[in-house]
Parts: structure tokens; C-alpha cells; sequence
């Protein structure tokens, strides 16, 4: 009830506002459950064998987490809760698990009710651990931080991180990093080759303004600086800079006012 209170009004207003773009935007939502949309695919166990991309590195995750969720379900004192838990998981994987277009990222919406099987599944392996192994509080203690070091260790992927985060492992998979920590580089420079921050920019590489307006107090935008703007910009006092593409009009070109800032490679060059 409270989910159909938020979202529901706003579906009436855009139907009726603007039928013709909400119409495109719902057959477009549609087309996820018959299209495999982006090429984001996948067989009817996708989401199953996703499951120890989601919540742990090993194979045997996805079995855990079946068994925790059976040991969970045991626990539950009130059928109640059982239907509403279970039929929300079951609901959430079938359906997606039928569209044809899959992402992982679509069923994080059950992770609370999983997170909950799973510390369920250990708060009862490790109280039977504790009370049938140790008797003193001390090896419990101990026993339970080990435990605990064993489970971030298993948990920790050296490769992964690598592979993802530095050029190490596979370079040539990983190229883009290089130029986005160049971009950072450049970006946070720009305060430097102003006189003060209270510049706008133009000229910028494409959604790279909203870099620079988060590492600058420059307003900047991805845009050409045409005439127009420039003589009404000019009008209204303000202070103007672009990146120098090396195909800037004369009219920026002859403008001593106007900060030129060379471009830092060929991707910050418009074709």
C-alpha cells in the first residue's frame, strides 16, 4: 500500500501530461522481460550462479546460502513470516529469472532477507560450536575471532582487486585507467592556470564539466563556445576560458580576456 501511495500518482500525472514520451518509456520498460536489451543476457540459472558474485568469492556460496535460507526458514517461529519472506524471494527470482533481459543488480532488492538467512545459518553453527567445543569464555572469544580472520581471508581476492585497479594483471583490459587517472590529473590542475576560480568554461570533454565543476568552483560546460554566447556572456561581465581544441574561432582566439587552456590529449579534441 505504502509503495502503490508513492509511485502510483506520479504514473497518472505522466500518462496524462505526457502520454505520447510515457508510452515510449513503458514499451521500452517492457521490452527488458521479452528482449535481451544491451545484450545483458543469460540462461535460467543466471542468477543463481551469480549469487558468490553478489554475496562472497568461492563456488560453494550459492549451496550456503540454499542452506541457510532452508535453516532460516526452520527458525521462523510464525507461518506468517515464512510466506511473507519466502514468497518475496520466490516472487523477485522467478520473474527475473523469465525476463530475458538479466543483471544482477536486479534482484538486490531481496539482499536484506539473504543477509538474514546467512547470519541466521552462522549465529546457529557457531552457538553449537561454542557450547559443544568450549567451555570457557576465553575459547570462545578466540574461537570466534579466528573464525572470523578465516572468513574475511576467504573473502579477500588479491586478483580481483588487481584486475580491477591497477594495470598489473592484464594491461590491455584495463587501458582506460591510465587516462582517467591523466584526466584527474589535468582537472585538478585547472585551478592553477586560472587567475581565480570564478571562471566559466567552455570547450569541455564530453561530461568531463561535471569533474571539473566538483574539483574546481568553476562553472563548465561540454559545449562550444559559440558567438552568441560569447557577446552575451561578454555583455554580462563575466569571466570566459576554453579548452583549446586547436580549432578555436578567431573571434576567441583574438580575445586576450578569454583564458585559452591547451587541451591535455587528442581525447579532449571535438572531431
Amino acid at each position: 500500500m505504502v509503495c502503490l501511495v508513492v509511485f502510483l500518482p506520479w504514473q497518472i500525472y505522466i500518462s496524462r501530461a505526457f502520454p505520447v514520451e510515457s508510452s515510449v518509456e513503458y514499451m521500452n520498460n517492457t521490452k527488458h522481460f521479452f528482449e535481451v536489451v544491451e545484450d545483458h543476457g543469460g540462461d535460467a540459472l543466471f542468477y543463481f550462479n551469480g549469487l558468490n558474485k553478489i554475496y562472497g568469492e568461492g563456488q560453494l556460496v550459492p549451496y550456503v546460502i540454499l542452506l541457510s535460507l532452508f535453516f532460516f526458514y526452520k527458525r521462523l517461529s510464525e507461518n506468517k513470516f515464512r510466506v511473507a519472506f519466502f514468497s518475496y524471494l520466490l516472487i523477485v527470482y522467478v520473474f527475473f529469472s523469465l525476463a530475458a533481459t538479466k543483471m544482477l543488480a536486479f534482484t538486490f532488492i531481496v539482499s536484506p532477507l539473504i543477509f538474514l538467512s546467512l547470519a541466521s545459518f552462522m549465529e546457529t553453527v557457531l552457538d553449537y560450536l561454542k557450547n559443544k567445543l568450549f567451555k570457557r569464555e576465553v575459547f570462545k572469544n578466540s574461537f570466534m575471532a579466528l573464525l572470523m580472520i578465516v572468513v574475511a581471508w576467504a573473502n579477500f581476492n588479491l586478483y580481483k582487486i588487481a584486475y580491477k585497479h591497477t594495470l598489473e594483471i592484464k594491461p590491455n583490459d584495463n587501458d582506460k585507467r591510465k587516462d582517467k587517472i591523466n584526466e584527474a590529473i589535468f582537472i585538478k590542475s585547472l585551478g592553477d592556470k586560472l587567475p581565480s576560480e570564478d571562471y566559466v568554461i567552455f570547450n569541455c570533454k564530453a561530461q568531463k564539466n561535471i569533474a571539473i565543476m566538483f574539483y574546481t568552483d568553476c562553472i563548465a560546460y561540454d559545449l562550444q563556445l559559440d558567438h552568441q554566447n560569447y557577446t552575451a556572456l561578454k555583455n554580462k561581465g563575466l569571466k570566459l576560458a576554453v579548452i583549446n581544441d586547436g580549432k578555436l574561432p578567431a573571434y576567441l582566439l583574438n580575445d586576450a580576456s578569454v583564458i585559452k587552456i591547451d587541451a591535455p590529449d587528442e581525447t579532449w579534441i571535438r572531431k
